[in-house]
């Protein structure tokens, strides 16, 4: 019956709401602690904002020095919500990146995920094979549009299809209220009964927010009580809390048995999660985590604590800080790569440099970054371009050139 529950659970916490930076992030330093409990650098990620995806790259403090890992370029929909995101892994022998993973997601009309697909990537055949994938079907038909049913399938890597898994189906009346339902699973090429829902509450119009339904099975003599949950919704719609009791058959009474509880700040964001188990009449954490987030006055993230539960000492440690940096917003973060018609002389330079766009593009940027990652010159590339350097410290630079075609990065000498 645990399945069925996680089912559901599944589908609800896809409702939950984070806010957004209003600014682009630059890169975040994470930080783990030591042995005495220290905060040490551990690793970096990199952002870079192209016209249709974003880039993060992920990099381990090594030796003093940072060190490419992996970085994924990442898709979002109109609401914010990652659409793709593909993998790609660093190659310490070609020093290059290596296609890894991609992932797809899909969004019903609600804002609830119904489509996950992972593929990887073959190294011999030079191709993404389908690797893993969950699909969740919604059917409407109910009156005034109440869902009807709900059928969870995964993705069979050794056949390349879609197999079912379970499903959820539900009896509405004219005005699409619904109170009864069942479970199924798929077994033999048909649906079996697994279970009967009762008392189902919160579920109307289209929308998929139950707020109580009881769970009844059949042990041989006829469907049973076997549990039931209740669930609390904030005013945006994120689960607040979950509650199931168990069904005693000798007594014929309810008892709890376990409960998760989500907390969320002004901003929406989850910043507690707490699994909890019923013994001995109270509640007792068995899992949890916890997010601390200071903010900027226009809701940036400025530092984040992440604390998760140490079941074994019933305390809570914590796990990462991070510290969040930002670009301005006409900054321009690129990543090397592309081959791109550009003339930079001098190299070395001691006054001034020029940048000649060969193929004369209208959206054309440079930005001249020094070795610490901090951005020292930018500015649009209009035909040939001169920009004075004259005040630079001696030393060695980063020249990055993005246009809509791609990037293309190049060390610069300063006299």
């Amino acid at each position: 019956m645990k399945r069925i529950l996680l089912s559901i659970a599944i589908l609800l916490c896809a409702g939950l709401a984070f806010s957004q930076p209003n600014k682009p992030i630059q890169y975040v330093v994470n930080f783990l602690p030591d042995s005495t409990g220290k905060w040490d650098t551990a690793s970096r990620t990199f952002y870079t904002y192209l016209t249709a995806s974003t880039v993060a790259t992920n990099q381990n403090l090594v030796n003093k020095k940072y060190k490419n890992q992996d970085r994924s370029f990442i898709k979002k929909d109109s609401a914010k919500r990652i659409i793709y995101n593909l993998n790609q892994i660093w190659d310490t022998i070609t020093l290059g990146w290596v296609n890894n993973l991609r992932d797809s997601v899909g969004y019903e009309k609600d804002g609830l995920p119904n489509y996950y697909f992972r593929e990887s990537w073959d190294t011999t055949t030079k191709t993404w094979v389908g690797a893993s994938g969950s699909k969740i079907i919604f059917d409407y038909s109910n009156p005034k549009g109440t869902i009807k049913t709900v059928t969870f399938q995964k993705y069979d890597a050794a056949t390349s299809t879609w197999l079912n898994q379970n499903q959820f189906l539900f009896n509405a009346d004219t005005s699409g209220k619904i109170t009864s339902g069942a479970v199924n699973a798929w077994s033999a090429g048909a649906w079996k009964l697994l279970a009967k829902l009762s008392n189902v509450t919160g579920l109307k119009g289209g929308e998929f927010k139950p707020t109580g339904f009881t769970v009844q099975v059949n042990f041989g003599t006829g469907f049973v009580n076997f549990n039931r949950v209740k669930i609390k919704y904030d005013w945006r719609g994120n689960m607040l809390d979950s509650t199931v009791e168990l069904y005693d058959l000798t007594s014929s009474t309810w008892g709890f048995s376990e409960q998760n509880r989500h907390r969320y700040d002004t901003f929406g964001n989850n910043i507690l999660f707490v699994g909890e188990a019923y013994f001995t009449s109270q509640w007792e954490i068995q899992t949890g985590t916890k997010d601390s987030i200071t903010y900027d006055k226009d809701g940036n993230y400025l530092e984040e604590y992440l604390f998760h539960y140490n079941n074994a000492f019933s305390k809570w440690d914590t796990s990462i800080r991070k510290v969040y940096f930002y670009t301005p917003l006409n900054a321009i973060q690129p990543i090397t790569g592309g081959e791109m018609a550009y003339q930079i002389y001098p190299n070395p330079a001691k006054n001034i440099l020029t940048i000649r766009n060969e193929n004369r593009t209208s959206n054309a940027h440079f930005t001249l970054v020094n070795m610490s990652g901090q951005i020292i010159l930018s500015g649009k590339i209009k035909g040939e371009t001169k920009a004075n350097i004259s005040q630079l410290n001696k030393g060695i630079y980063l020249l990055k050139i993005m246009d809509e075609r791609g990037v293309k990065v190049t060390k610069l000498v300063k006299e």
